[in-house]
């Protein structure tokens, strides 16, 4: 076998076990459920014996407070301020002018969604809210 070859069959074997790894780290995560500590972080070398959790999952985008917060006739800018993060964009419309009659109308749809599958999907008309909706925030 070449050189070359070696070095890339080595590669592979070391990349295929460290996916194994984290992919086992995953599943071990979710099947202690949504948010649950993956264990604990040792305290300080000075003897302090006080742990940390700490969870493999990352932190939700959106939690039941904060969606409680958020009120009719906000902006995205104060909304996202609140939350934290940007959503991501569903769905965006605009309806032109009609001239004397009507004003331009955009309206857009945002979601926020954590690992858990609980979410927040808010929808802004001239980037102000008009509603809001959540599944299973905690």
């Amino acid at each position: 076998m070449s050189k070359t070859k070696e070095t890339d069959t080595i590669m592979t074997a070391i990349v295929l076990v460290l996916s194994a790894l984290f992919g086992l780290a995953y599943l071990a995560a979710k099947t202690q459920g949504p948010r649950a500590g993956g264990g604990v972080i040792a305290g300080s070398s000075d003897g302090d014996s006080s742990a940390e959790p700490f969870s493999l999952l990352p932190p939700d985008r959106v939690t039941k407070a904060e969606y409680l917060r958020i009120q009719d006739g906000m902006s995205y800018r104060e909304v996202t301020g609140i939350i934290g993060s940007p959503g991501d964009e569903l769905s965006s419309t605009t309806m032109d002018a009609i001239p004397g009659i009507t004003p331009r109308i955009v309206t857009t749809m945002y979601s926020w969604a954590n690992d858990n599958g609980s979410n927040m999907n808010a929808m802004f008309q001239n980037d102000k809210l008009i509603s809001k909706a959540q599944f299973g925030l905690d």
